[in-house]
């Protein structure tokens, strides 16, 4: 099964690949300080369009979006919304479905705690797994990236019902 999974956001990461293994991850900035959201909305959904004419996924696979009112504010909960709609809608026009996964069960799978505390610590420990599990490059500080690429081994182990290929212990190479 083929995945691509998306964290959302202004800067968006991603990440492609077989159930099980190893993706292609990077990220994309969708919305620089004098775009609109609109425009930002607009810029995901050509870049999804042009990947889909290309390559199809089986699974599109996003975090879910808190509540309206599990929002900072009413403009995030905006800026959540256009993304969403922006995926859902390409998406919807190749025939890809898209699944969603909540922030707190890719939290449990990937380190172990479904909540912590302190944003940029969670940040810090998705990059540090991802090292270590091999998932990226040592030298990749990208937390965008690195959310994708613990979407991607959730979902592979959710949907697509795959253990990981290769074992890596203690930091070492795949």
């Amino acid at each position: 099964m083929l995945i691509w999974t998306l964290d959302l956001g202004g800067r968006t990461g991603w990440a492609m690949g077989p159930a099980g293994k190893r993706p292609t991850s990077g990220s994309w900035v969708l919305k620089g300080d004098d775009d609109t959201r609109e425009e930002a909305w607009a810029r995901l959904g050509r870049r999804l369009r042009d990947h889909l004419s290309v390559e199809r996924p089986d699974l599109i696979v996003i975090e879910a979006a808190l509540e309206p009112g599990g929002q900072k504010s009413g403009h995030a909960a905006a800026n959540t919304f256009g993304y969403l709609g922006a995926v859902y809608a390409v998406a919807g026009c190749y025939r890809v479905r898209v699944a969603a996964a909540h922030a707190q069960s890719i939290s449990k799978h990937f380190i172990g705690r479904g909540r912590v505390g302190d944003r940029k610590l969670k940040k810090q420990l998705f990059i540090d797994r991802c090292h270590l599990l091999g998932l990226l490059d040592r030298d990749c500080r990208d937390d965008n990236r690195a959310d994708a690429v613990a979407l991607h081994d959730y979902a592979s182990a959710r949907w697509g019902r795959a253990a990981p290929k290769e074992l890596v212990l203690f930091g070492g190479s795949p």
